[in-house]
């Protein structure tokens, strides 16, 4: 009887140990997920900061082109943001905005 209860204890702190285990696991994915969201919240500001200048730009030029007569003038919709993409910009009251890789993804 005696033996039986210490193999049920035995058995149990198994339990508990791997349970421990699973535990530290999960937190540890918890903190890499938590740490690559953080990033990518980062980069979306600094797109969504991108965009934003890229739509001043726009209608600068627009702008200039218009009061000088020059036809054309600022009618393009992608302008370039960092090396190896293209940051295509849609300037009206809703933001479009959508990342092309133009060369190797880095």
């Amino acid at each position: 009887s005696c033996t039986k209860m210490q193999e049920t204890v035995e058995r149990l702190n198994a339990k508990i140990k791997s349970y421990k285990r699973q535990v530290d696991d999960a937190e540890e994915l918890a903190a890499v997920n938590l740490a690559r969201y953080k990033k990518v919240q980062v980069d979306l500001e600094d797109i969504e900061d991108r965009a934003e200048q890229a739509e001043v730009q726009i209608n600068k030029y627009r702008n200039t082109g218009r009061a000088v007569g020059v036809a054309g003038v600022g009618s393009g919709r992608a302008v370039s943001h960092a090396p190896g993409t293209m940051l295509s910009v849609s300037v009206n009251q809703t933001r479009t905005i959508s990342r092309h890789s133009v060369g190797p993804e880095e």
